[in-house]
């Protein structure tokens, strides 16, 4: 698999940071310059390679997805990191679309999820959380870490933060015989974390540290349930 010559290879890459770029804009960028070599992106424990020939997108893979499928999944990720690698091909010709039509279709794709969330309930519920007083940010995302009411560098940050903790206490609550938790909090010197899960979200709250948790959580709850 092409996963496992990446990781024989990583060493020739360089590691890059998302923050502030967006994968579309990498791609592009790969494209104007007419790249070949594979890009592999890293999210929240998650792994994901796009090849490229001669600025053309090739071939991509995810798991057990391969082709558009596995673009269209690596493409929902708001932020991460990124190793190029100019040396590494494949043999694999999975895609045949041109680079423009790919994200396109992409984009296209990104859309038609978010119509399935309302988003007037989602800016209503953000924007109550923020009007807490303790409350620094707010971001209700996806279980694949996408933020649905909002983007930027601020949120593909908080987002990746959320996604890891949930993930994190996804693996370790089962092993404590404590099950998924719903709550999360990570206390932190400058800020705390809260992250709380629903059946296909997750609300992701920051605040500043000089906050006891308690009194935070008390507040965001009655933010959720205000009308």
């Amino acid at each position: 698999m092409a996963h496992e010559a990446l990781g024989r290879k990583r060493y020739e890459g360089f590691d890059g940071s998302m923050v502030g770029l967006s994968l579309a804009d990498l791609i592009q960028l790969k494209g104007t310059n007419r790249f070949s070599g594979c890009i592999s992106v890293e999210f929240g424990g998650r792994h994901g390679v796009i090849f490229f020939r001669d600025g053309e997108v090739v071939h991509a893979e995810k798991d057990s997805y391969e082709g558009e499928e596995a673009f269209q999944r690596i493409m929902r990720w708001p932020g991460g990191r990124f190793t190029a690698q100019p040396y590494l091909s494949t043999a694999r010709h999975s895609i045949r679309k041109s680079r423009q039509h790919l994200l396109l279709d992409a984009h296209q794709a990104m859309d038609e999820r978010r119509r399935h969330v309302d988003p007037q309930g989602n800016t209503s519920l953000r924007g109550r959380i923020r009007a807490v007083g303790m409350v620094s940010d707010a971001i209700i995302l996806d279980h694949n870490g996408a933020s649905t009411d909002g983007s930027g560098p601020s949120a593909d940050r908080l987002a990746a933060r959320a996604c890891f903790l949930a993930r994190l206490a996804g693996r370790i609550g089962p092993r404590l015989g404590t099950g998924s938790p719903t709550a999360m909090v990570l206390e932190g010197k400058r800020e705390h974390l809260f992250v709380y899960a629903g059946k296909h979200q997750f609300l992701a709250v920051t605040a500043d540290a000089k906050h006891r948790p308690p009194a935070v959580e008390e507040a965001i709850r009655r933010a959720v349930h205000s009308s």
